[in-house]
């Protein structure tokens, strides 16, 4: 999307104040402690494929709330593109749609300082972590050719103004593909979630490469998933789910986060130190970025 193009859109996602909106916010990345470690070396974050997240509706909502709102607008025929995806939104969309869910939360309400028990019930059980990011760094620094959207959980008014505000024939192809994508069930509206898409050169430039993919086991299912960088000056913090074992998990991520600032070296959050000093700075910033939710929850 022309990067202009893309503003409009975000802020009429968020009320015109997109920047405002990402200067006060965190986003939360709840996934298992196992893929937490993966995702922590390698610095990679994982998209997931559509048909095995957790709205079994995932994209057929968008489809419906399209062909609802378009015509009710007294808008003519679907674009051509829109309408095959509309069509084909199970068979060939969903089945190449991958997709990064994020949590929004206000840097100053406790959610993001020990997760959402909802979230951790939904996303963390029996171990799990949420990588806690600065909403505004992340945004402004994750891949250029990537773009990190709000979902409208069937929000009548936030669909019926950015389909009163196209202006031009690429506006309408372009923010309703992008609608396709956004548009959840209400009832997953206390997730708060922001997402990344992938799908087959959607949401992207077409000169760009291909991603790095890769085949995991998720919960035992065998599955592709799309790995995307992020900047690991983004991250905040990591919270460590409730659990019986989350001292042990804690210890072994200040491990891990130590090892990874390492890595990072003078690019990341060390100061420009050498070897014993710069050791010691990365254990002692591990210790304050990896927290233990205390929300006492058993699990």
């Amino acid at each position: 999307m022309c990067i202009n193009r893309d503003k409009k859109f975000l802020n009429l996602l968020t009320g015109n104040d997109y920047e405002g909106t990402i200067e006060k916010g965190c986003l939360l990345h709840y996934t298992s402690a196992e893929a937490g470690v993966n995702i922590l070396r390698s610095q990679k974050f994982w998209l997931r494929n559509a048909q095995l997240m957790n709205d079994i509706e995932e994209l057929k909502t968008g489809a419906k709330a399209i062909a609802k709102h378009y015509f009710m607008l007294g808008y003519d025929e679907l674009p051509t593109k829109v309408r095959e995806i509309i069509e084909q939104s199970e068979e060939k969309w969903g089945k190449y749609t991958h997709i990064l869910s994020l949590a929004r939360e206000e840097k100053e309400y406790n959610e993001a300082k020990d997760g959402r028990l909802s979230m951790w019930r939904a996303y963390g059980m029996p171990y799990g972590v949420a990588f806690v990011f600065n909403q505004k760094m992340l945004c402004e620094n994750i891949d250029h050719k990537y773009t990190i959207y709000p979902v409208l959980y069937n929000d009548e008014n936030k669909i019926k103004t950015v389909l009163q505000n196209i202006r031009s024939a690429d506006e309408k192809q372009e923010f309703l593909e992008r609608l396709y994508y956004l548009v959840k069930h209400n009832g997953f509206n206390e997730e708060n979630e922001w997402r990344i898409v992938y799908n087959s050169g959607k949401f992207r430039c077409k000169c760009s490469p291909c991603p790095m993919r890769d085949i995991v086991a998720i919960k035992g299912i065998a599955q592709e998933i799309v790995k995307l960088p992020f900047d690991l000056n983004a991250l905040e913090r990591i919270i460590i789910g409730p659990s019986a074992n989350a001292e042990n998990i804690a210890d072994a991520y200040r491990r891990l986060v130590a090892e990874a600032l390492l890595k990072s070296g003078n690019k990341g959050k060390l100061d420009k130190k050498d070897g014993r000093a710069k050791e010691t700075e990365a254990i002692s910033k591990a210790e304050t970025m990896v927290t233990i939710s205390s929300i006492p929850y058993r699990g």
